[in-house]
């Protein structure tokens, strides 16, 4: 047999949404390994003075950064094969496999070498990346309408909650010792196990050769949207602390408590995303552009600690109302056999936006301050950004009333 076809499972009546509790843990449990890379940034200075003193602060870095970037293939390794020749479910054992198995080895051998543990980051990259559009596109397949939308706000409140696990295991085991923070990947067993007792069978849907479906240009439309919105918000992220600094707001340790109230923000979002997107539909992506426009404005203007934290709170909230949605849009754009496809495209150019920011914030100071070092700047530029976006945006919904629709009733 040249394709294997798997049974539909029948929808159940019991549980969530016509799906069987374990399906909605198993779904929700991709979301936790998201922020994987939070549970090696408590260890880096360890890393530093225990284990690789001769290497520049900055190179050592890559252990946390590298990832970001194999994750952007694994996006796309992901959208090509997840449902179409390899069933959701074996998707999902794979990507956990690769996520735990190069994510623990350095851990498990005492890896002392940094190149070769950056090879093993580079492994744990690409199965994070292969995790990020699974979480999103497996919600999108096996939940409908309101449902769907309530499902996908949890998800990136499981998010939000995960970086902080990831972050605390890392911290702790590191304080063992340095290479102990890779441990914490292990929790990711509970989602491989999940995932083979709560991820239903599915029928492979396979695109037909004889007959070419166009994506439609709204679907890289909003794709595109992400990928600048992803962009235009890391400059709060790489900025407070410095704001912080030169304001007299507090040092180091106060820093981290007031940039934690992006992570609440993002998790409170989550929550309550099913409702909004019942209410708004669409509507909450020009929305959520104009009122990020507002939270960079307050970020770069603050002239308090309290201030600045709801800057970040509401900056957070309104960006994760804005993902959801933007899934569930390109969902709704596409056939079913386009849609893993799609949804890796779109987590991937995420992770690109993230990548970029670095230059976007250099870019920004050397065309309007002649290479001067601000880290306020970006963020103004970040604010006139997405009003120029919500403006635009706006006015496309208004002449295509009809054309931009995803199942939110």
């Amino acid at each position: 047999m040249d394709e294997i076809r798997e049974t539909q499972e029948p929808q159940k009546q019991s549980g969530f949404g016509g799906r069987s509790i374990l399906t909605l843990l198993a779904c929700l449990f991709v979301f936790i390994a998201l922020s994987g890379n939070g549970a090696v940034t408590p260890a880096l200075n360890a890393m530093k003075t225990g284990l690789w003193s001769d290497i520049p602060a900055t190179t050592i870095t890559l252990i946390s950064t590298l990832p970001s970037l194999t994750a952007i293939a694994g996006c796309l390794v992901t959208g090509a094969i997840a449902g179409k020749y390899l069933s959701w479910r074996a998707t999902s054992v794979l990507s956990f496999a690769f996520y735990i198995g190069f994510g623990v080895v350095p851990a498990i051998v005492n890896m002392q070498d940094f190149y070769a543990t950056l090879v093993m980051r580079a492994g744990f990259g690409l199965g994070m990346g292969m995790l990020w559009p699974l979480g999103n596109a497996l919600v999108l397949r096996l939940y409908q309408d309101a449902k769907q939308g309530v499902v996908l706000g949890w998800g990136q409140t499981i998010q939000s909650v995960g970086g902080t696990i990831m972050q605390i295991l890392g911290g702790a085991l590191a304080a063992i010792q340095p290479q102990y923070c890779y441990y914490a990947y292990l929790i990711a067993a509970l989602g491989l196990i999940l995932s083979l007792a709560g991820i239903p069978k599915l029928p492979l849907e396979k695109p037909e050769k004889k007959e070419k479906v166009k994506i439609p240009g709204s679907a890289w439309a909003f794709i595109i949207l992400l990928f600048l919105g992803m962009m235009f918000v890391m400059p709060i992220l790489a900025g407070t602390s410095t704001i912080m600094a030169e304001r007299n707001f507090g040092g180091s340790a106060f820093a981290g408590i007031v940039t934690s109230c992006y992570t609440i923000g993002g998790a409170v979002a989550g929550l309550v995303f099913g409702f909004t997107f019942k209410k708004m539909g669409k509507w909450i992506v020009p929305a959520g552009y104009i009122l990020m426009a507002v939270s960079m404005f307050i970020v770069a203007y603050a002239s308090s600690a309290p201030m600045l934290a709801f800057g970040l709170f509401f900056a957070a909230f309104n960006f994760v109302q804005i993902r959801p949605a933007v899934y569930s849009l390109v969902g709704a754009s596409v056939t079913p056999a386009q849609m893993a496809s799609m949804i890796g495209i779109t987590t991937a150019m995420f992770n690109l936006g993230t990548f970029l920011a670095t230059y976007y914030m250099k870019a920004c100071n050397a065309i309007f301050l002649g290479g001067a070092d601000s880290v306020v700047f970006p963020i103004i530029c970040s604010g006139v950004l997405y009003a120029v976006m919500a403006i635009i945006v706006a006015i496309v919904f208004f002449v295509k009333k009809s054309k931009f629709e995803a199942k939110s009733e």
